[in-house]
Formats: C-alpha cells, sequence, structure tokens
C-alpha cells in the first residue's frame, strides 16, 4: 500500500453551481479518498458585478498522486469532464474550479501551480472553509495557523449555503456507505 497525502482543493462555481459541484465531488470521490467537505458559502464574483454569485468551499482528500498528477491530470481532467472552458480571463464565470491549494506540509512550484496557494492568505473563502477541515494545520512555510489566517481575513461577504453544503455531505456519506 501506498503513503496516502492529505491535500486539500478548493472548489468554486459561479453557472450551475450546486449541480456542477455535486458532479466534481462524485466524480472525486472515484480517484481519491475524500475525507471532509467544508461548509460552502455564495461568495460576490471579484471584479465582476454583473455576474452570478459563486458557490466556494474546500474538499479534504486522500491521495497516492504526487501534487503535478492531482492538479494537472486528476482535477484539470473532472473539470474538463463537468465543462470548464479555461480562457484567459481568470475573472470569467465557470462551470467548475477545482484548485489544489495545500498538499501535506510542502511547498512546491510546478509551472501555474504554487503550493500553498498564495490565495490562502488573502481569500476568505479559501482560508475559511481550509480552517474549519484543518484549524490547527499551520500553512506550509508561514507558520501560521489556518484558524490564525481565517480569524484575520473574517467572514465578510460570505453567506453560507447551508442547502448545498447539506446536498454535497449526503452524497460523500453515501459514497463511503457504499464500499
Amino acid at each position: 500500500s501506498t503513503m496516502m497525502a492529505e491535500a486539500f482543493v478548493a472548489v468554486g462555481s459561479n453557472i450551475d453551481p450546486a449541480e456542477n459541484i455535486a458532479a466534481a465531488l462524485a466524480r472525486l470521490t472515484e480517484v481519491a479518498r475524500v475525507r471532509a467537505v467544508s461548509t460552502f458559502y455564495a461568495v460576490r464574483p471579484l471584479d465582476r458585478p454583473q455576474q452570478p454569485d459563486f458557490r466556494n468551499g474546500v474538499f479534504q482528500i486522500a491521495t497516492n498522486q504526487d501534487p503535478s498528477v492531482l492538479h494537472n491530470d486528476v482535477l484539470r481532467g473532472i473539470e474538463e469532464e463537468i465543462g470548464r472552458e479555461r480562457s484567459r480571463d481568470k475573472h470569467a464565470a465557470r462551470t467548475i474550479d477545482l484548485d489544489l491549494v495545500m498538499y501535506e506540509d510542502i511547498e512546491f512550484q510546478d509551472g501555474d501551480l504554487i503550493i500553498p496557494d498564495p490565495d490562502i492568505l488573502e481569500r476568505n473563502f479559501v482560508a475559511v472553509p481550509l480552517a474549519e477541515l484543518a484549524p490547527q494545520t499551520e500553512l506550509p512555510g508561514v507558520g501560521r495557523t489556518l484558524d490564525a489566517i481565517a480569524t484575520e481575513l473574517g467572514t465578510t461577504g460570505l453567506t453560507t449555503d447551508e442547502t448545498l453544503t447539506r446536498t454535497l455531505r449526503e452524497i460523500l456519506a453515501n459514497e463511503h456507505g457504499t464500499r
């Protein structure tokens, strides 16, 4: 048996988010061991007031894939299946975003993949759900706990989506039940 690495995937969608995030979770359970689903939040889009709200949250997974493979093959593959089309506009509306944001306690860079993701220190919609799942974990290279980072960023602009959160946790519970 290979060693399983703990990793965290930030999830976002503002096109049919409930449907697309549920589909992403279901696919992810087939290729990794999904350990936990954070609370999901409705979040206004950055710099695009005319767009629909995002839904953002975090999945905690255990994986035997290395970070590059996980990010470039597994997560990108699921995005493509669900219909993500990456454009040069990084604030464009999207069906699904799956970003590897932490992987064990490593610091790693490979092309556009930077772990831990610098957004953790800047975006409460990444930091707050991460801290919910792993409050006492220190951010690699920063030496502060996720809980401290999330507390500093605060929850302004985050509205809990209880229905989506419950739906995702039911999908996860059902997956664990069928094995």
